[in-house]
C-alpha cells in the first residue's frame, strides 16, 4: 500500500489522527475545537491519568512561527494538568528539532513530553489501511455498491442457505475493512437478514452521525389520533419510541458512507431511544417531611444521577443512598399566565434487604412520616424548595413497633460493636432475644428459670477453718458471680459487657465433707465448697453496674457475705 502524502491532506490531518488514536484507545475522546479546544484535539481521560494529544498538520521542517503555534498549545493544555502531552505531526525531528522540543520539557517540567513523527504515522496507517481508504482513497463508490448488495441479500436468503451466510459474512467483512468510524453486524431470523450498525469506538456516532430526515403521517382515525397523542407525549417527555412503518416515511438520510443507499422514500420502522442518561455532576437534593404548621419532621439527603429532557418536560431521577427512596421530578417547560412553570414530585418507598439496622432506621424514621397531615418538599444544595409542599395521604407505611423494633437492634450492635443487617421480618423468638437485651441494657435483672450451683475453690484446708461454725449452724450468704457471656440476637453472639450472676441467699450444699475436713476427720489438698440458692430464692443476671466490687472486674470471681440475722 502505498503511503500517504501528508501534504495532501492537510485539511484533514486532524480527522485522521483522531480516528487512528480512537482506533488505537476507545477512550481517546475529540475535543471540538469550535469554542476552543484549549489546546486538546484529542484526548485520554482514564480514572488516574489524563493523556493531552495535539494534532499539527505541518510538513518540511518547523520553522520559527511554527514552534511559537506549539508551544502556545502546550502552554494551553498545561492549564488541564495533563501527565502526558504528546505532540502528533508528519515531520521526523532532525537533531536540533529534538533538542529544542527536549527544552520544552525542561522548561515547564509539568509531565513528560513525546513526539509521534511521519514514521509512527506511516506505520500505523499500513498497520490500520480502512483510514487511509476511508479519507485518501475515497472508497464511496464501492461501499454503496457493497451496501446494495447487501441490501438485496436482506431481502431473503434465495438458493442454498449456506452459500446465503457466506456471501452476506463476506460483504459485511468488505464493508467492515472500509469503514473505520462504524461496525456493521448482521442476524438471520426466519430467513430474513437483519443488519445494525456499531460505533467501532467511543464517540464516532458524534463525530459521524448517522442522521435521518423522517415523515411521520398518522390517518384521522381512532387509532391513528390514538397514536399521534402518544407520540407527541412522548417526544414532550423525551420517553422512547416505537413507530410502527404504518405512520413513517424516510425523506432523507446521512451518516456512514454508503448508509443513505436505497433507503429515502422508504418505510421503516422507528426506533428512538429514551433521552435518559447519567448526570455527569451528581445533583444532592434533600427530602423533606413537614407538619401542618411547616415544621419538619424529618429529612433524608437524596443523589441524582439521571436526568431525561423531552420538548417540553425535563425529568430528573433520583434515590437516597440505600435505593429504598426512588423519585422523579419532573419540570413543564410551559409558562402559565403568571409567568411560572410547574413542577411534578413521584416517588416510591421501599426498604431494601440487606441493610444495617443503622441505615434501615434513617430510612424507616423518614417513612414513618410519609402520611397525612404532612407535607413533603424536595430542597436543592443551595436552591429555595421546589415549588409548593405537597400534601400527603393516609397513614403511616412504616409502624411505630418496627421503628422501636430496629431501633433497639441498632442500639444493641452499637453497644456490642457487632454489626450484621437486619432481618426481611422479625420472628417472635427475635423480637424477644431484642426485647431482653435491651432490658439489660437499661440495667434490668434477669430471673434465672433454674438456679445454677455456685463453687468456690480452696486452694488450702484450714482457709475453711473459721467457717466452720457458720457451715455448722447452717449460715447463709449473699453471693454474686462475674462472668462474660454472649446473648444471641438474631442469630449473632453479641457481647453487651460483663455480666453478674447473683443470689440474695444460698447456703453450703456440701457441708457435712466441709464439717469433717474441719474436724480432721478427712483429709484434702483442697476443698471446693458448693453453694445453692436457699428453698424459695431465684437467682438473677445483670450486667455489670459502676458501684459493684471492684474484684467483680475480673471474670469468674465471687464476692460472698455471710447473711448476719438480727
Amino acid at each position: 500500500m502505498a503511503t500517504v502524502k501528508w501534504d495532501d491532506v492537510q485539511h484533514i490531518f486532524e480527522d485522521m489522527v483522531s480516528v487512528l488514536l480512537s482506533t488505537l484507545n476507545p477512550d481517546a475522546r475529540r475535543i471540538d475545537g469550535s469554542g476552543g479546544d484549549g489546546g486538546r484535539d484529542v484526548q485520554i481521560k482514564t480514572k488516574t491519568e489524563l493523556h493531552i494529544y495535539e494534532c499539527k498538520s505541518f510538513t518540511g521542517r518547523l520553522t520559527k512561527s511554527r514552534r511559537a503555534q506549539i508551544k502556545k498549545s502546550l502552554e494551553t493544555a498545561l492549564a488541564h494538568q495533563p501527565d502526558r502531552w504528546t505532540l502528533v505531526v508528519p515531520i521526523d525531528h532532525t537533531p536540533s528539532e529534538l533538542q529544542w522540543f527536549e527544552g520544552l520539557e525542561r522548561e515547564y517540567e509539568a509531565c513528560p513530553l513525546d513526539w509521534l513523527g511521519k514514521d509512527w504515522l506511516d506505520r500505523q496507517m499500513m498497520t490500520y489501511p480502512a483510514i487511509k481508504r476511508y479519507f485518501v482513497d475515497g472508497v464511496n463508490d464501492e461501499v454503496i455498491k457493497l451496501i446494495r448488495e447487501l441490501n438485496y441479500e436482506q431481502t431473503g436468503l434465495d438458493g442454498n442457505l449456506e452459500d446465503g451466510i457466506k456471501r452476506i459474512k463476506n460483504l459485511s467483512a468488505r464493508l467492515n475493512e472500509i469503514d473505520p468510524y462504524y461496525r456493521i453486524d448482521f442476524s438471520i431470523v426466519d430467513g430474513e437478514v437483519s443488519l445494525s450498525h456499531h460505533p467501532k469506538w467511543k464517540g464516532a456516532e458524534e463525530e459521524r452521525p448517522i442522521t435521518f430526515g423522517i415523515k411521520f403521517e398518522f390517518p384521522d382515525t381512532d387509532i391513528g389520533n390514538q397514536a399521534k397523542d402518544d407520540f407527541r407525549h412522548k417526544i414532550e417527555r423525551g420517553d422512547e419510541i416505537v413507530m410502527p412503518e404504518t405512520y413513517v416515511t424516510v425523506k432523507s438520510v446521512s451518516g456512514p458512507v454508503g448508509i443513505v443507499a436505497d433507503l429515502e422514500g422508504s418505510s421503516a420502522e422507528i426506533k428512538i431511544g429514551s433521552s435518559r442518561a447519567r448526570i455527569e455532576k451528581k445533583i444532592r437534593a434533600r427530602f423533606i417531611v413537614s407538619d401542618a404548621e411547616g415544621k419538619r419532621k424529618s429529612t433524608i439527603p437524596v443523589t441524582f444521577e439521571e436526568r431525561q429532557v423531552g420538548r417540553r418536560y425535563g425529568t430528573l431521577y433520583g434515590h437516597d443512598n440505600t435505593n429504598s427512596i426512588l423519585l422523579s421530578t419532573q419540570i413543564d417547560s410551559a409558562v402559565d399566565e403568571e409567568g411560572r412553570v410547574s413542577g411534578k414530585i413521584s416517588f416510591t418507598f421501599q426498604p431494601q434487604e440487606g441493610l444495617l439496622p443503622h441505615d434501615l432506621l434513617a430510612l424507616l424514621k423518614f417513612g414513618q412520616n410519609l402520611c397525612a397531615p404532612n407535607f413533603i418538599t424536595l430542597e436543592f444544595d443551595g436552591v429555595r424548595p421546589l415549588g409548593d409542599p405537597i400534601a400527603l395521604n393516609g397513614i403511616s407505611p412504616v409502624p411505630d413497633i418496627l421503628v422501636e423494633t430496629v431501633e433497639n437492634l441498632a442500639r444493641i450492635q452499637s453497644k456490642s460493636n457487632t454489626h450484621f443487617v437486619a432481618p426481611v421480618a422479625f420472628s417472635r423468638q427475635q423480637l424477644e432475644e431484642i426485647r431482653t437485651a435491651i432490658h439489660l441494657l437499661d440495667g434490668g435483672e434477669l430471673e434465672l428459670s433454674e438456679s445454677p450451683r455456685f463453687t468456690v475453690k480452696y486452694d488450702r484446708v484450714d482457709s475453711v477453718d473459721e467457717s466452720a461454725p457458720e457451715i455448722r449452724a447452717g449460715a447463709q450468704f449473699s453471693i454474686q458471680l462475674s462472668a462474660y457471656h454472649p446473648r444471641m440476637v438474631c442469630g449473632e453472639e453479641v457481647y453487651l459487657g460483663n455480666g453478674i450472676y447473683f443470689c440474695k441467699r444460698v447456703e453450703v450444699a456440701n457441708s457435712p465433707e466441709i464439717l469433717a475436713i474441719a474436724a480432721g476427720e478427712s483429709e484434702a489438698d483442697e476443698l471446693s465448697v458448693v453453694f445453692v440458692p436457699v428453698e424459695g430464692e431465684s437467682t438473677y443476671y445483670r450486667l455489670l453496674r459502676n458501684g459493684d466490687p471492684e474484684e467483680l472486674r475480673a471474670v469468674d470471681n465471687i464476692v460472698l457475705d455471710p447473711i448476719v440475722e438480727p
